[in-house]
């Protein structure tokens, strides 16, 4: 990525939703990446109890995207070594939302922009030819 706020820590995250569609009139979904259209962040490594609650001891950080630091000129150049994510099924990502935040200086977060993971129909076209 290019043309950021130079040495500003950004985040990357998969979300629970896709609902980037500001006109899908649903009750209670707002702006198009806001939280009430992409829910909270996805990652079905992370095992819960019953009560919804995480089991202890588990490494947080296993299924997620690090963050990401710009350099002087801001620039993120970087790849992370591994995402341990599915791309399909029921704890797939495909169909959910990426939101890109810049962190602030009291560590909340601003969301600069979001999309929803899909797949185009071109390819597979091309596997049915």
């Amino acid at each position: 990525m290019k043309n950021l706020t130079p040495e500003a820590t950004y985040t990357f995250r998969i979300n629970t939703l896709g609902l980037l569609n500001k006109n899908n009139n649903l009750p209670g979904v707002g702006d198009t990446c806001s939280v009430d259209a992409t829910g909270p962040e996805f990652n079905p490594l992370i095992k819960k109890n019953k009560w919804g609650v995480p089991f202890p001891g588990q490494d947080e950080s296993r299924g997620i995207i690090d963050d990401q630091d710009a350099d002087a000129n801001g620039n993120i150049i970087r790849d992370q070594e591994e995402l341990l994510q599915n791309w399909y099924g029921y704890d797939g990502i495909l169909g959910r939302s990426v939101t890109v935040s810049k962190v602030l200086p009291d560590n909340s977060e601003m969301i600069l922009s979001c999309c929803t993971l899909g797949v185009s129909n071109f390819r597979f076209k091309e596997r049915l030819a």
